[in-house]
């Protein structure tokens, strides 16, 4: 019984998924319609016993993508999935006011960690997340449930807390940290179902927010006027639970569990010598310190200014007061409603490869943004005045998050029009090697871009307001705000920048970038022989890093119907020889 150890290592590739199968086989089967392939190390010219491995789940035996019944039911259960959980941070500030001014938190800054953790954790935890979703894909539907019950009880939780620092920990942590553990395993599964249409799934999910961010500081303000904080978080833990309840259920993967690895799949991340993954991370970035200071500042601008949008017909100051803050809460619904048209309109167009390229559409996105603020917004003396550029600056600005999904696609092009954005068409079960991180772990770091840029704009924007103490209505800004909106302004005209010298860069710089990509590739590839199950043989220069998919056919030699001998190239090709295939060359 003789063993080969050297020559190209035999590949079965399934002509509908670029996937791998490891196994034993007798050579004169390696044309088999079956699924068979070899490893080197145990391949046996000998031996007559065959050892079947699992069949590729193919394309075409999946459920369709792009549409459809199951496709469109998983979409709108993550929309209210979305909407409910990551819904009700966005509103925190509701909570945040009342626990300032209660008698029993009156004055307390911690309450500002709630939160703060709540909507940042999503963000700054998302590699982690988005690594250890890829890694173990078999198991997101328990991730999804694990991350619901943190939410849920957390709320729950909160309600029994007897001081500011179990809220934190329950409010904060606990709901934040269970937003992180159901985003990504729902990203991931939702993916699956869209992929020519992916930009308008990602528009649909992102603009859910905007559903639950205009009604949802209204009911929740009266719910603590009328009841307190204790009670409202039980109602609302209750709400997210019955609504969500049902949308967990339906919210499925598009390929079966069984099909996916047991065993935890290694990942490389070689998507960082990039440059465009740099460019969309840095533009995502500065976006990211211009586009949450209006959301965050504006209610403050429109109370140091006395912005009223209805007159009461109280008088005194408190009145006052409260007709300016039902101004500012208008206003921030309006941010959020003009959210919805941005996210579906910004997420159909970066579908539109034909229409309107990518780089140019998050450009129109930098550059109205940036135009809007500095034009606008330190001019404007009143509120009906305000309004337009609200809503102006969120329907140009709020669709950027829903690029994120062609712009990791871009940096990581799927290997065939099956690939979906999860990746998990090239990761099959039994293969337990290195496989290239997909475009998810992209979105993930475009997401902790974006984290860290809310957490900046948050900490830098308050700085600014201490410069000027005085409100001067003959100045830009009103004075106060003047360096508050030159800091805005100059975050979304970086982010343009970038944009803009990526989008005009000379064509030598992307060539020279091609060639060190196609030198370093060179060296760490290895011959491999490929047995399709058409019946074409392929010998092909496949990367080591990614043992579940051929990245460079460059040299490839196809063997097709037995006409001649062919040249030998590995023992493997000795055994073929016997059949009589013709070399001839297709590189």
């Amino acid at each position: 019984m003789s063993h080969i150890s050297q020559g190209p290592i035999p590949v079965f590739i399934d002509p509908f998924q670029n996937s791998s199968y490891r196994g034993k086989s007798q050579a004169s089967k390696r044309l088999s319609q079956n699924s068979y392939c070899w490893d080197r190390s145990s391949f046996d010219l000998d031996n007559d016993e065959t050892e079947k491995v699992p069949r590729p789940t193919s394309s075409s035996s999946l459920p369709a993508q792009d549409g459809g019944r199951k496709a469109w039911t998983v979409l709108i259960a993550g929309f209210v999935i979305q909407a409910m959980l990551f819904g009700v941070p966005r509103a925190f500030g509701c909570f945040q006011e009342y626990y300032l001014n209660s008698l029993e938190y009156k004055d307390d800054t911690r309450a500002v960690m709630i939160g703060t953790l709540a909507i940042s954790l999503p963000d700054l935890g998302a590699p982690f997340m988005s690594w250890f979703v890829a890694r173990y894909p078999r198991y997101r539907i328990w991730m999804m449930w694990s991350g619901w019950l943190l939410c849920i009880g957390g709320l729950v939780a909160a309600s029994y807390a007897p001081d500011m620092p179990v809220l934190v920990v329950t409010q904060g942590l606990m709901y934040g940290l269970g937003g992180l553990i159901v985003f990504y395993p729902m990203l991931s599964l939702i993916s699956e179902w869209w992929n020519v249409k992916l930009g308008l799934a990602y528009g649909v999910l992102d603009c859910s927010w905007g559903f639950t961010g205009a009604p949802l500081p209204f009911l929740l303000t009266w719910l603590l006027g009328l009841y307190g904080s204790q009670w409202t978080l039980r109602i609302l833990a209750i709400g997210c639970g019955v609504l969500t309840l049902p949308a967990m259920i339906l919210v499925t993967g598009r390929v079966p569990r069984l099909d996916l690895p047991s065993k935890p799949v290694r990942q490389s991340y070689s998507f960082f010598r990039n440059p465009l993954f740099h460019v969309y991370i840095w533009a995502t970035f500065f976006q990211g310190l211009g586009y949450f200071t209006p959301g965050l500042f504006l209610p403050t601008y429109v109370v140091d200014l006395n912005f009223v949008l209805f007159n009461s017909p109280e008088t005194g100051a408190a009145a006052l007061t409260k007709a300016v803050r039902s101004s500012s809460d208008v206003l921030l619904a309006l941010l959020a409603i003009a959210s919805i048209p941005s996210a579906l309109l910004m997420g159909w167009l970066s579908d539109k490869h034909n229409l309107i390229s990518l780089p140019f559409l998050a450009i129109i996105s930098a550059v109205a943004t940036t135009l809007s603020v500095t034009l606008l917004w330190g001019y404007l003396r009143n509120l009906y005045a305000l309004i337009p550029f609200a809503i102006l600056f969120s329907l140009f600005g709020a669709g950027w998050e829903v690029l994120w999904g062609r712009m990791s696609l871009a940096v990581i092009p799927p290997k065939n029009k099956e690939d979906d954005f999860s990746d998990t068409a090239s990761v099959i079960q039994g293969n337990n090697e290195t496989h290239a991180a997909g475009p998810m772990q992209v979105y993930a770091l475009l997401n902790f871009a974006r984290g860290i840029s809310e957490l900046v704009a948050g900490a830098v924007g308050g700085k600014f307001l201490l410069i000027r103490s005085t409100i001067d209505n003959t100045m830009f800004g009103a004075g106060k705000y003047m360096p508050l909106i030159v800091w805005t302004a100059s975050g979304l005209g970086a982010a343009t920048f970038v944009l803009l010298c990526w989008w005009i860069l000379p064509k030598r710089v992307t060539r020279k970038f091609d060639a060190v990509t196609a030198a370093a590739a060179a060296a760490l590839e290895e011959e491999v022989l490929i047995i399709e199950a058409s019946g074409k043989v392929t010998t092909v220069m496949r990367s080591r890093a990614n043992t579940a998919g051929i990245e460079h056919g460059v040299r490839a030699r196809r063997f097709t119907s037995p006409v001649s001998p062919m040249r030998v190239v590995s023992p493997i090709a000795m055994e073929m020889e016997k059949s009589g295939f013709e070399d001839e060359d297709v590189g």
